[in-house]
């Protein structure tokens, strides 16, 4: 049986969900041209879910497993590129037949493995531009309320209320008396994704 990690040392710079875990590739002598690929988070215990049903004559055998921080989401690639090999829609069986390519079943079991990993690799790289994606959002925002609140700042130093760019002067005295309150009042929620489309460098056209 082989097992490892498919879990790369830069991998924890992305924060993973809830899904760390194993994806196996199991085997059982009473299904020969077929294999069971899925993910848990215990393989023992699978095995032993799987071989207690009263249906299956033999208990199955574990061809390999690999931990990964983002099992259920590999599970799901893996199946994607297995699909034509799947047995039934719903069902995690595939075909292993010896005389499907003309190949031994150790080199479908090696072919599996191989894909197990590949999935693995695109789901990390698809994680990375995730969190890259969110880290650039979140930066855009903060420049921008960062951009807000200095202008906002120095208009109120150097203007009296007055002269505010139309619009301001309706905002609520508390609001005005606090220049976070006054970026989360104007910038957050349903404002935000209007405010990231501005240029934070044409904020002073305000004023």
């Amino acid at each position: 049986m082989d097992a490892g990690s498919l879990e790369r040392e830069d991998a924890g710079s992305i924060e993973p969900p809830d899904t760390r875990g194993w994806v196996y590739v199991l085997r059982n002598p009473s299904m020969p041209h077929r294999v069971k690929i899925g993910w848990t988070t215990d393989v023992a215990q699978r095995v032993r879910e799987l071989s207690s049903v009263t249906g299956v004559p033999e208990p199955f055998a574990v061809v390999a497993s690999f931990e990964t921080p983002w099992a259920r989401r590999v599970e799901q690639e893996v199946h994607r590129r297995l699909r034509e090999w799947r047995v039934l829609p719903r069902k995690e069986f595939f075909y292993a037949s010896p005389d499907r390519d003309r190949v031994t079943s150790a080199e479908i079991d090696e072919y599996f493995k191989m894909v197990i990993r590949q999935a693995a690799e695109a789901v990390e790289i698809q994680m990375k531009r995730e969190a890259l994606e969110r880290r650039d959002r979140e930066t855009y925002l903060r420049h921008y309320r960062e951009s807000v609140a200095y202008w906002w700042h120095c208009m109120r130093k150097n203007r009296p209320p007055e002269q505010y760019p139309k619009g301001l002067k309706s905002l609520p005295p508390e609001a005005l008396g606090s220049v976070d309150r006054f970026c989360f009042e104007i910038y957050s929620g349903d404002s935000c994704a209007a405010a990231s489309d501005r240029d934070p460098g044409r904020a002073d056209s305000t004023g």
